[in-house]
């Protein structure tokens, strides 16, 4: 389903992607997969849809319990976490919190370094 929805979300049908991100969401929790490398994705992806669509709150809401996932999992010297801590800082930086934004930004520094991962570094100019 969430695949389904990263289509839409190219297509820039946010709420087709937002409605197939949360069946799949649904179907996850179901089957108690919360705890999941996956689970965690699917949140981060959840919330770059809600970013997209401007509803900062809930963006902010599902990047932190994907943060939170991953560091039940241990897995915070990856790609993917520096780029969740890009999003974070993003939302942090729209809402004009300089100081998270900042904070959250070196995080996604150190473990960028740390993962050796090679994701261009950007804040949004706007």
């Amino acid at each position: 389903m969430d695949n389904i929805g990263i289509v839409y979300y190219s297509n820039g049908d946010l709420d087709r992607a937002l409605k197939y991100r949360m069946d799949s969401q649904q179907i996850q929790d179901r089957l108690g997969l919360q705890n999941t490398v996956g689970y965690a994705n699917l949140m981060m992806n959840i919330g770059i849809v809600y970013w997209s669509k401007g509803d900062l709150d809930r963006a902010l809401r599902c990047f932190t319990d994907s943060q939170e996932i991953r560091d039940r999992l241990g897995l915070q010297n990856t790609a993917a976490y520096a780029l969740l801590m890009d999003n974070i800082a993003a939302v942090y930086y729209s809402n004009g919190d300089l100081d998270r934004a900042l904070k959250y930004r070196m995080d996604s520094s150190k473990y960028r370094t740390d993962s050796d991962c090679r994701i261009p570094l950007a804040m949004p100019t706007s």
